[in-house]
């Protein structure tokens, strides 16, 4: 199994700013902007907190993943690029160049509209186009985040509808708006399970969002690439508590052949986005996070965790440490999952011992890191921005 590590020493310094990569100790390539697409792993807090531990402190932050490789480059002034107004408002601030927000996809499909909507920042395309609207410098680095990640969930999500209620044509649907009625009806006559839809699906996931990197950053100038893949939605803690469902349900076996179709759904995407980054050459670089959570996963002591099953808010909410407060998990994560309420528990599992477990977690709610998490992340992507030579 490919592991790897990075010392402390170089830890610290290529997560914040030390220079590093090369023999001399110093960068390889001078980068002076980081641009970023993405949702919310890479989101600096878009709607108004980052999908992570939140600081009960005023003045205190956790940085997500983007932010530390901005770090790392000794970028100032990374800043978000939307701000957003409730309901649906986002509006482009001048001179931010993070442009990833929570929930975005690949396929902005708008199932109560049954069509995809392409022209709001949820959509990973808009931000594309946003981010290569002024062009690229040679000095320019582009990281195209886990988006696709939120779109393998949301095909999962409608298979599943659909498989509990035909009636909705909730996965039908989805495939449509990406395949087209034509090749859709081909694919579910060939195969009315819907497994080779799935697949087709993700493929031209993994081609759409090839062709717009091409179409926004390469054609505009960029030379420099990072583009992370998607990592198995089906070992974090919200699909596994489905999959649980399903097993009590229907069976063991009904819940483990669900964890194999989304996961050869994923292993679709990956393997043609691999193919298509491959094919644009040098300037595009590929971060296997399928790869590096699965590690972290099968090994996590190699990598410093002691809780890779429970998360953080869950742990707070079973204590009772926030009164009133019943699913931190289910909702994203409010400001009561802060580090001062998981401080003041001791955790029913995945502890040490000391008020500072939670910083050895590497969920925070059930489909986001801590801020541990996010370091482990920024490590990953620096590696590969190291392989590629330009950090």
């Amino acid at each position: 199994m490919k592991q790897w590590k990075i010392s402390a020493l170089v830890l610290a310094c290529s997560l914040a700013a030390c220079g590093g990569g090369g023999n001399s100790g110093e960068t390889k390539q001078t980068i002076t902007t980081v641009k970023v697409v993405g949702a919310s792993l890479a989101d600096m807090g878009v709607f108004g907190y980052k999908f992570t531990v939140q600081p009960a402190s005023a003045g205190t932050s956790y940085p997500v993943y983007s932010e530390r490789i901005a770090a790392a480059y000794g970028v100032k002034g990374f800043c978000k690029a939307y701000a957003f107004t409730a309901p649906s408002t986002f509006t482009l601030q001048p001179g931010c160049t993070n442009h990833a927000v929570a929930g975005a996809v690949v396929n902005n499909y708008v199932s109560a509209l049954n069509a995809e909507v392409p022209s709001v920042a949820t959509s990973i395309i808009k931000q594309l186009v946003d981010a290569g609207s002024t062009g690229y410098a040679a000095t320019d680095l582009l990281l195209v985040g886990e988006a696709s990640s939120n779109d393998a969930a949301a095909i999962a999500t409608a298979y599943l509808t659909s498989a509990q209620a035909p009636s909705t044509q909730a996965y039908p649907k989805l495939i449509i708006s990406l395949l087209g009625a034509s090749a859709a009806n081909t694919l579910f006559t060939a195969d009315p399970s819907g497994a080779q839809a799935g697949a087709a699906y993700m493929q031209a996931l993994a081609d759409k969002l090839t062709a717009a990197i091409q179409a926004n950053a390469l054609s505009k100038g960029a030379q420099r690439v990072a583009v992370v893949n998607t990592l198995d939605v089906t070992r974090t803690p919200k699909f596994k508590k489905v999959l649980s469902d399903i097993a009590s349900a229907q069976g063991q076996a009904a819940a483990a052949g669900v964890q194999t179709l989304v996961r050869t759904w994923i292993q679709a995407y990956n393997t043609r986005l691999a193919s298509n980054v491959a094919a644009l050459g040098s300037q595009v670089a590929l971060v296997d996070i399928y790869q590096g959570f699965n590690d972290e996963l099968d090994a996590p002591d190699q990598y410093g965790l002691i809780n890779i099953t429970t998360t953080v808010c869950d742990e707070i909410v079973n204590a009772g440490a926030t009164p009133g407060v019943t699913a931190l998990s289910t909702t994203g994560v409010p400001q009561a999952c802060t580090d001062a309420a998981a401080s003041s528990i001791t955790p029913s599992t995945g502890g040490d011992g000391t008020s500072k477990w939670w910083q050895k977690a590497l969920f925070a709610d059930n489909f986001h890191p801590t801020p541990y998490g996010h370091q482990l992340l920024g490590q990953l992507v620096a590696k590969r921005l190291s392989e590629a030579g330009w950090l």
